[in-house]
């Protein structure tokens, strides 16, 4: 009987048929599973995209109707300079009236609230922007009097590197529909005046 066992238990060890199937069985698996997981991955991203393309249309629709409601102008690439400002103007100017005469019928979503950050973000920059204007021109009149080196001509390229990176910021900020991204720049800024006032009145006292 022991005999028996041990023979048994020999042929089991060396029965590599049935271990040869084993290990074709177990790859055909793993093979099927790296199939799965890359169905199931490559559906997820296109699961993921679709969800962002909808809520792009859907945020794209309700900031056209509330631009249309409050009465803002579009501001086309090819338009020229001179209408890009002024359109920029209107539409602070448009912002501030429906701030002022805001009904609670424009409670239904915050529209008002974003709109009233990007207005104080665009005015922010527009004053940024004059002051390195204002600069380069000193800076350029003070060389021409004589009252400083020559040397300093060379501030005017600081001042107008600014000054042309406020407007841009300002323009952008214009067409800014993206809700997070107006919170975003908006509390950035507040941060960055915050933290300057704090090291000035740190240099004062």
């Amino acid at each position: 009987m022991a005999l028996f066992e041990k023979k048994t238990i020999v042929k089991n060890e060396i029965d590599y048929d049935k271990l040869a199937k084993a290990i074709a069985k177990e790859s055909n698996l793993a093979i099927d599973y790296e199939k799965l997981t890359e169905s199931i991955t490559k559906a997820f991203i296109q699961n993921k995209e679709n969800e962002k393309k909808e809520k792009a249309i859907e945020e794209e629709k309700n900031t056209a109707n509330w631009r249309k409601t409050y009465g803002f102008k579009d501001i086309a690439k090819n338009d020229k300079w001179y209408r890009k400002i002024g359109v920029g103007l209107y539409n602070d100017l448009i912002a501030l009236k429906a701030f002022i005469l805001y009904k609670k019928d424009y409670a239904q979503k915050s529209t008002m609230t974003f709109g009233f950050m990007a207005l104080i973000c665009s005015i922010i920059f527009t004053v940024a922007q004059y002051i390195f204007l204002g600069g380069a021109i000193a800076v350029t009149v003070l060389v021409v009097k004589g009252k400083i080196d020559p040397i300093f001509i060379l501030l005017d390229l600081f001042f107008l590197f600014f000054f042309n990176l406020m407007r841009v910021i300002k323009i952008e900020i214009d067409q800014m529909k993206d809700n997070d991204i107006i919170n975003m720049v908006f509390s950035s800024l507040m941060a960055f005046i915050a933290a300057l006032f704090t090291v000035l009145a740190f240099i004062r006292g």
